[in-house]
């Protein structure tokens, strides 16, 4: 009698997903958003042109899950996913509007403050010099001629 060959099953190839993920209303890429596989911990993060790769998938049906900061969350499900093969997408957005009100803020600049002047001086195309009050105070000074004469270049 003749052995019996042994058959020994062998894993399905992994396969790949890739594709490009966009803004719906503007259709501009959407950098920095999480793709992956529900119920997989690891996953991508899209490029600056929104592209984005998955590689060593487990062939089969998945529920890929794309978010980002500022979009509703989307589900694509029952993605077929075929051993060997790259599965190309291209997915779209939309904002969350829930996330986007209105954020202001407001801030003042005391005019005297040093850091003020000193900020001024250092953007100034030409040199320059400032007192601000609290400097004029600190070096007790009182009229305007004494002011003059702490500036530098500056003569009776």
């Amino acid at each position: 009698m003749a052995p019996t060959p042994k058959v020994t099953a062998q894993p399905a190839s992994p396969a790949s997903i890739s594709g490009t993920i966009v803004e719906k209303d503007t259709g501009r890429p959407l950098a920095e958003a999480m793709v992956r596989i529900e119920g997989v911990e690891s996953g991508a993060v899209t490029d600056a042109d929104g592209r984005f790769v998955l590689r060593n998938v487990t062939p089969g049906r998945h529920t890929l899950v794309v978010s980002s900061i500022s979009f509703e969350t989307l589900r694509v499900r029952d993605l077929m996913v075929k051993a060997g093969q790259n599965t190309q997408l291209k997915l779209a957005l939309s904002p969350d509007e829930e996330m986007l009100d209105e954020i202001v803020v407001t801030a003042t600049a005391r005019k005297g403050s040093e850091i003020l002047l000193l900020l001024e001086q250092k953007e100034s195309l030409v040199a320059t010099q400032s007192l601000g009050s609290i400097e004029i105070s600190r070096k007790g000074i009182s009229d305007a001629e004494a002011v003059v004469e702490q500036i530098s270049g500056v003569s009776k």
